[in-house]
């Protein structure tokens, strides 16, 4: 008898692990997606570089990791009394018995009575269901599925959170210009935008400090293309 209540006990107890730990995976992985849709709305009207991307990933993965490590050490602390108590105090007693029954009959107690304890622990344990102690949060699905038909709808800015807009800079504009320049002659660069892309230049400029500052140039329009130009040039280029 003192076996099988062992391995039923087993039993019980590792679905109950199993349960808490997907339980635990789903919730830290739950708030991961959360801040993915948030992050997918900012893409949508706020681009984000590459750079800030990858530290949104990063910050996600370290949370993630963070509230599966916390709710997994929460979980497997006591696993086994937990598991126990849930089912009733008999099979508490049942546990304890169980565990130190050597140590308890070299005491002088009586091993028939240690069997009876035990035994009424393996009954209640028997009656116990599993369901008594396993919840169902709904307003977690709820969340999960707004999570996800936001990810879904906004998916183009989600999966650039993953994978950068692999697209060739002539798709938004070319750029026609002369290889060299010549000192004291004139310069000029002609840029064919695509509809609704307005390009900007940046000329860097050197000061006297030796710093190199970039100052912003606005292109002019001839016709349906812009262009930039340089009258006089200062330096060969």
């Amino acid at each position: 008898m003192t076996a099988d209540f062992k391995r039923k006990l087993f039993k019980t107890h590792l679905a109950r692990i199993s349960f808490d730990t997907a339980a635990a995976f789903s919730s830290a992985l739950l708030k991961g997606a959360f801040y993915l849709g948030v992050v997918s709305l900012c893409e949508a009207f706020f681009p984000l570089d590459y750079v800030t991307r990858m530290l949104v990933l990063l910050a996600a993965f370290v949370n993630f990791a963070r509230e599966f490590i916390i709710a997994a050490r929460k979980l497997f602390t006591r696993a086994v009394f937990k598991t126990c108590l849930a089912s009733g105090e008999k099979t508490l007693a049942a546990w304890e018995l169980y565990s130190s029954r050597e140590k308890l009959v070299s005491l002088g107690i009586s091993d028939e009575l240690i069997k009876d304890e035990i035994t009424e622990g393996h009954r209640e344990l028997d009656n116990f269901k599993l369901t008594r102690v396993l919840s169902f949060n709904r307003a977690a699905l709820l969340l999960f599925i707004f999570i996800a038909i936001l990810i879904i709808f906004n998916r183009p800015q989600a999966l650039r959170v993953f994978y950068p807009r692999k697209q060739s800079i002539d798709e938004f504009m070319k750029i026609e210009m002369p290889d060299i320049a010549v000192k004291g002659e004139s310069w000029e660069a002609k840029i064919k935008a695509a509809p609704a892309v307005t390009p900007s230049v940046y000329v860097r400029q050197r000061q006297m400090s030796q710093r190199d500052l970039w100052r912003k140039c606005k292109p002019l329009m001839r016709g349906q293309d812009y262009y930039f130009r340089i009258d006089d040039c200062f330096a060969p280029f």
